[in-house]
């Protein structure tokens, strides 16, 4: 069985839904990227997702880290080379230039 069609049965998709958003966004997901970052509109990916069952399995699927700082907002910030997880944007020191 491939990655995606792993997706596929954990998302409850058919076949020819293979190749859909929500299962190529459950790959990228899984190395890594992040739905609950916002872009400048304050819009996440999963924002973009108009089925509500489907934003509530990814939701469970690959739920937010909170900020291990403030504790109330998203963690945004990957840090290097450990690419962990785990302070929002307002909590994160100045990147230098």
């Amino acid at each position: 069985m491939t990655m995606l069609d792993q997706y596929l049965k954990d998302l409850k998709l058919g076949k020819k839904e293979r190749y859909s958003g929500v299962v190529v966004a459950s790959y990228l997901a899984h190395h890594g990227a992040n739905f609950y970052c916002k872009n400048k509109s304050g819009r996440t990916p999963l924002d973009l997702i108009e089925k509500e069952n489907l934003k509530k399995t990814l939701n469970m699927l690959f739920p937010p880290t909170q900020c291990v700082f403030c504790e109330d907002e998203v963690a945004t910030e990957t840090f290097f080379p450990c690419k962990h997880l785990s302070l929002c944007k307002k909590c994160c020191p100045p990147k230098d230039t």
